[in-house]
């Protein structure tokens, strides 16, 4: 899995990063957090910063391999006013990037998912919501979630709790329990808000 962001500040503020092998049990979580910011034990912490601020547009997605096409596995985007860097090819974010968070709200508040309706090759801003913030009490914070983009301003991991269906599900069917990871024999399927199984 590969963690990619990109920014309206150009290529030298993105980041593109290879995830480390996880396995996640019913209802565990993790969260790619920024550097220096609301860290949780056990959280992916990426070599460079997560450059989401209030004042940027920017997007984070979580890709099975080269971040185009079918390989988006999810996707968020922010709009801080200035023009969006390009999307990965093949997919949107509609209609726009997610607002809500300000010079004045930066401390406090941060993007959460609240439903899981977009998928490949459509995100949807709808999936999110600007709340008060859930993990420490500083800074623009991380992108989250081992398998979403989960919340821009640190919210972090897109948990969940829940089980496994009883059969095998269709690779890129829908998932309702994000970061739920089941074995049906020799193949392991992932919710990565769409299942992902290998």
């Amino acid at each position: 899995m590969r963690f990619t962001v990109a920014t309206s500040e150009g290529s030298s503020t993105g980041l593109t990063q290879m995830l480390p092998t996880r396995i996640l049990g019913p209802g565990e979580r993790v969260g790619i957090s920024d550097v220096d910011e609301d860290n949780v034990a056990g959280d992916i912490i990426p070599t460079n910063n997560i450059f989401f601020t209030y004042g940027t547009s920017d997007y984070a997605a979580i890709c099975d391999g080269t971040c185009s096409g079918s390989s988006v596995i999810d996707l968020v985007a922010h709009y801080g006013g200035e023009t969006m860097p390009s999307y990965p090819s093949g997919v949107t974010f509609s209609p726009s990037g997610i607002t809500g968070i300000t010079s004045t709200t930066d401390e406090t508040t941060s993007y959460h998912r609240v439903a899981t309706s977009g998928q490949n090759p459509t995100f949807l801003r709808s999936d999110w919501s600007a709340g008060p913030k859930t993990r420490g009490a500083g800074g623009t914070g991380g992108a989250g979630g081992a398998g979403g983009a989960g919340g821009v301003a640190g919210s972090g991991g897109a948990g969940g709790t829940g089980s496994c269906p009883a059969t095998q599900p269709l690779p890129g069917s829908v998932c309702a329990t994000p970061l739920v990871q089941c074995v049906y024999g020799n193949v392991t399927c992932s919710c990565i808000f769409q299942w992902v199984c290998q």
